[in-house]
């Protein structure tokens, strides 16, 4: 795992794998902390980052590998953790996903609406999606792959 910390900032990049995952994060959880994150506020923050960073790994080129030695070769996550005073912004975005447009309209509908809570797929959205404050979907600069931009406000009442 590559890591970058300067200040607010902290970027992680790893090989797709979930046992990666889970370490990412461990890490991204810590440095909340570090900030002065309440605990409630962590949790959003671990429970929305697991959710992408597994989405990103079973769907962005990874093909679910759970362990490195399952990794497709080439196949990476790259997240991105900004941690304000009163708001922190993740961006999680995998190397090999495309991008589905009909994905990237129903993000825009803040209450959960678009997606089915009981349908097979997509429960995770759904909950990310009445969890954060802002949640948007786009193709990754630079080339191929997805990225999902999560802004989440919080403070002493977290």
């Amino acid at each position: 795992m590559r890591r970058e910390e300067d200040g607010s900032h902290l970027r992680l990049e790893f090989i797709a794998a979930h046992a990666v995952g889970r370490r990412a994060r461990t890490e991204l959880r810590e440095f909340g902390s570090q900030r002065g994150m309440t605990d409630r506020a962590l949790e959003t923050l671990e429970f929305v980052a697991g959710e992408l960073i597994d989405n990103a790994i079973d769907h962005g080129g990874g093909g679910g590998a759970r362990e490195v030695s399952d990794a497709q070769e080439g196949a990476q996550v790259d997240t991105h953790l900004h941690v304000a005073p009163d708001h922190w912004v993740l961006t999680v975005a995998d190397s090999g996903g495309e991008l589905d447009r009909e994905l990237q309209d129903r993000m825009g509908e803040s209450d959960g609406s678009a997606f089915d809570p009981l349908g097979e797929r997509g429960r995770g959205l759904f909950l990310l999606t009445t969890m954060v404050d802002a949640i948007n979907v786009c193709a990754r600069e630079g080339g191929r792959g997805v990225m999902f931009r999560v802004e989440k406000v919080h403070g002493a009442q977290d």
